[in-house]
């Protein structure tokens, strides 16, 4: 029996993993083609041909790492997103300055240490312009467009969605 929980990632190294995330696919291009879930996001790899920038890359394994672990919101409220987005935040953090994967990334990528402090100040900045947001007088009526499984996936999808940080609708500003 195959069982799915929006609240937890899928592996999709698996074959169980990778049916459920075909099905769900399916359904997400019939029913919702511009919203994905967040645990059917595959890994980003890096290559030549993809032209993704070394720093974008390295941001993105650390926002990946971060995303996996941290409070998972009972209520639509700006505290409980807020809550979990920095947890998420200071894990993502934690991966750019701890992590032996990290080294890895950097050697993979044939970039110097340095690139490191690049990756950091990216991800505070992030962190600070969030943060404002989520504090500014219109994030709740933002955060009321959504249930709260929509609220969850898109905090999720922050994270695990290469680029997301850059463009994600819930810190999309109307000014």
């Amino acid at each position: 029996m195959l069982v799915y929980d929006w609240k937890k990632p899928l592996n999709q190294r698996e074959k169980d993993g990778r049916f459920i995330v075909r099905i769900i696919r399916k359904h997400c291009e019939k029913e919702h083609p511009h919203t994905r879930l967040w645990n059917t996001v595959s890994e980003t790899k890096t290559s030549v041909a993809e032209r993704i920038e070394p720093v974008d890359h390295l941001v993105h394994q650390a926002l990946r790492a971060g995303g996996s672990t941290g409070v998972i919101p009972s209520e639509c409220t700006s505290f409980e997103f807020q809550n979990g987005f920095v947890m998420r935040m200071a894990n993502a953090f934690s991966w750019l300055r701890w992590s032996r994967m990290t080294v890895k990334r950097l050697n993979a990528l044939g970039e110097p240490s340095s690139l490191l402090k690049v990756a950091r100040s990216r991800l505070d900045d992030v962190l600070q312009n969030c943060l404002a947001k989520i504090k500014s007088e219109g994030f709740q009526d933002t955060l009321g467009t959504f249930s709260l499984e929509q609220m969850f996936n898109e905090l999720m999808l922050f994270f695990y969605e290469f680029g997301r940080y850059k463009s994600s609708p819930i810190f999309q500003t109307s000014d």
